[in-house]
């Protein structure tokens, strides 16, 4: 929604938007953000203006922290799973 609102405010914040109809960018500014969550970016969206590039990097940075704390939680539960079977006789 952000990248939405951004392109809104500030026209031509990014290159690669195939159409100018709000709900068609909402679908690929949409893609945009799931290609940048796990910092791919395939490159034919492309942040022009400093505002969509910083959000963009954040997102990435975000992105990277969330399946970092994922993957760690992850490996607690079954690690705590493990230790409760040991107790139990």
């Amino acid at each position: 929604m952000f990248y939405l609102f951004i392109n809104m405010a500030i026209p031509d914040s990014f290159q690669g938007l195939a159409s100018t109809d709000i709900g068609a960018q909402f679908s690929e500014l949409m893609y945009f953000s799931f290609v940048t969550i796990p910092s791919l970016s395939y490159g034919d969206i492309t942040p022009l203006k400093p505002i969509a590039r910083t959000f963009a990097y954040l997102e990435a940075i975000v992105g990277q922290f969330y399946v970092a704390v994922l993957v760690a939680w992850l490996v607690g539960m079954y690690l705590s799973d493990k230790t409760q079977d040991r107790k139990q006789p």
